[in-house]
């Protein structure tokens, strides 16, 4: 029972720490500005920047109530001749609506007119274009007024411009009519050379995931060639290969920065199939390490889901997503739970199993739930899944490592017993042929003297006793012989 109590506590603070560590990095990468300042929104359209001084309280997120026009593209300079009465007031980040267009419309006052600035927009559906005063600074797609006019595209984009007399008016035109509703993410202003560092690690981040999970499918299906046994390895190299597959279609886009003009319709099948496709593989991976944990009926229903899941990408259309990928998500968490639960369970009886397997899934837990509320807009963070599934393939290889190098420990060890018994197995036919071959040779000598030159009275019978015990015992010596023979050569072999 104190053991099981030890097991608990070590298992309670290792999940808490856990806890601690996500949270403060998924915090830390979600806040922008570091300042105690009461952080400006927007108010009826209007973003009042004055005191905010970009050098010391950082970048500002241009949340709050924008103007907005429905079902309307607008170019900056038509905005003179809007009636005053037709301004509608919505927040941003947020929805607006379902198919169809519409202009957002933002006034900046920003006392400092030197420093060039940068918005970043990560994630709008599905085209848009955003203008600072009668400049286009970025664009993603084509926007248009019908699915036949708009090109979409849903890659991050950035763009930069000056202020002139204190102030600015960012133009937003958007348009969607490939999902059921048009999501607007947050949108992020700052020096500009801040936004391109943000952009860049970002970059550096997607690169090295990329990067670590390609070397650990490599590697691991390389073991999985060579000994076939081994499906936990082909599961792993199968859960790494679709991460970084992921990881080139999200964040900032890098497939996209190498083909530009890649399929929309093709390349969001790719990122919604990947964001639950390797959940299945996780179930199988966890499974044939740890011996068969997982209940029969628990891997059967995740590998059919699995199966359900990948049609439903291939055949319905994009656009229907959202109602169907909810309870995937429900399932997928509810599998990760049970995951935990079955190894911290041999955990608490098993002092061989390594409590940092937990861990790796624990982050892979709560980065998704992040995910999804960041992918329905719930909260306003950034997509982790990457980060959580990286450090659960670093655990897990860790472990795979470990694994592999008390296999070659046990295999040194039986090598060094078995190399002893056969020297023990030497030394003993040695000094058993030895004591062997001195009365074998007395009986030879004997019976050969009796038989050849001695009692010439010996009856038939007995001659032939004798002769049979002669020959019998040169079989022998010649038998001795050849065992102290094989131990010579064996001896200098090894």
């Amino acid at each position: 029972m104190a053991k099981i109590k030890l097991h608990k506590i070590k298992m309670f603070m290792l999940l808490s720490i856990t806890l601690i560590l996500v949270i403060t990095i998924i915090k830390g990468s979600s806040g922008i500005s570091h300042t105690e300042k009461k952080i400006p929104v927007a108010v009826k359209g209007v973003l009042d920047l004055r005191n905010w001084d970009f050098k010391k309280d950082g970048m500002i997120k241009l949340n709050g109530g924008w103007e907005f026009y429905d079902n309307k593209l607008i170019m900056p300079q038509d905005f003179q001749s809007m009636p005053l009465e037709t301004i509608r007031y919505e927040k941003l980040p947020g929805v607006f609506g379902q198919e169809g267009y519409c202009t957002y419309r933002l006034k900046l006052l920003i006392d400092n007119q030197d420093e060039l600035y940068s918005v970043k927009i990560n994630f709008i559906q599905n085209a848009y274009e955003l203008w600072a005063d009668n400049k286009l600074i970025t664009s993603a797609g084509q926007v248009g007024k019908s699915k036949n006019e708009m090109i979409p595209e849903n890659v991050p984009a950035s763009g930069s411009f000056y202020v002139e007399n204190e102030e600015t008016y960012l133009v937003l035109r958007v348009s969607n009519f490939y999902n059921k509703y048009g999501y607007i993410d947050t949108l992020v202003l700052g020096e500009a050379k801040e936004i391109t560092a943000i952009r860049e690690g970002k970059i550096a981040s997607s690169l090295f995931i990329i990067g670590c999970t390609i070397m650990a499918a490599i590697y691991s299906f390389g073991l999985f060639i060579n000994r076939r046994k081994e499906k936990a390895q082909l599961y792993f190299a199968i859960i790494c290969l679709i991460i970084a597959i992921r990881t080139l279609f999200i964040g900032e886009g890098l497939f996209f920065s190498l083909l530009p003009s890649f399929n929309y319709i093709f390349s969001t099948k790719i990122k919604i199939w990947t964001f639950y496709g390797y959940i299945p593989f996780i179930i199988l991976f966890i499974d044939s390490s740890y011996e068969k944990i997982m209940s029969r009926k628990v891997v059967k229903i995740s590998n059919y889901l699995g199966l359900v899941y990948t049609l439903s990408v291939i055949f319905i259309p994009v656009k229907y997503y959202l109602y169907f990928i909810a309870p995937f998500e429900v399932f997928a968490l509810t599998l990760l739970f049970y995951m935990m639960c079955k190894i911290c369970k041999i955990c608490m009886q098993d002092e061989q199993v390594d409590y940092v397997v937990v861990v790796g899934l624990f982050a892979l837990f709560i980065t998704r739930i992040n995910d999804i509320l960041y992918e329905y807009s719930i909260i306003i963070t950034d997509s982790f899944a990457s980060k959580g599934i990286l450090i659960f393939i670093i655990v897990n290889y860790y472990v795979l490592a470990k694994r592999q190098a008390n296999e070659l420990s046990n295999i040194e060890n039986s090598s060094a017993k078995l190399k002893s018994l056969n020297e023990l197995k030497d030394d003993f036919l040695a000094v058993t042929s030895h004591e062997l071959k001195t009365p074998l040779n007395g009986i030879v000598g004997l019976t050969e003297g009796i038989v050849n030159n001695k009692y010439d009275d010996l009856d038939v019978e007995l001659r032939e006793d004798l002769f049979l015990v002669n020959s019998s015992a040169k079989r022998l010596s010649n038998l001795v012989n050849d065992m102290m023979i094989f131990s010579k050569d064996r001896k200098s072999v090894v």
